[in-house]
């Protein structure tokens, strides 16, 4: 399940990144299959010490890659991505909660 979790993750990112990259816009199916990626990696690799570089990288890119590829966007959807790159910080945060602190 935890090889799954990087992969799934990793895919996911890469499908809504493609899309904005390409001036294809905020792709909802691409979002939420991406956020739901998060939310199992954040499960499956709970209680490890370590993660591996391939997540870490995904996980450390994504805001930055969200926040650059907004502006190519000279309209409202430029404030959606970034909006959504705000929410998914707070689902790539869940991914580093240890079990059994208060933010859980």
């Amino acid at each position: 399940m935890r090889d799954d979790s990087v992969i799934r993750l990793q895919d996911a990112a890469e499908a809504l990144l493609v899309q904005l990259r390409m001036g294809q816009g905020l792709d909802e199916v691409a979002l939420g299959r991406l956020e739901v990626a998060l939310d199992e990696f954040a499960v499956a690799w709970r209680t490890e010490a370590m993660i591996p570089k391939s997540a870490a990288s995904v996980l450390a890119e994504l805001w930055p890659a969200l926040d650059s590829s907004s502006y190519l966007y000279p309209d409202e959807r430029a404030d959606r991505i970034r909006d959504q790159a705000v929410h998914l910080s707070d689902r790539v945060a869940q991914c580093f909660v240890e079990p059994g602190s208060s933010d859980n």
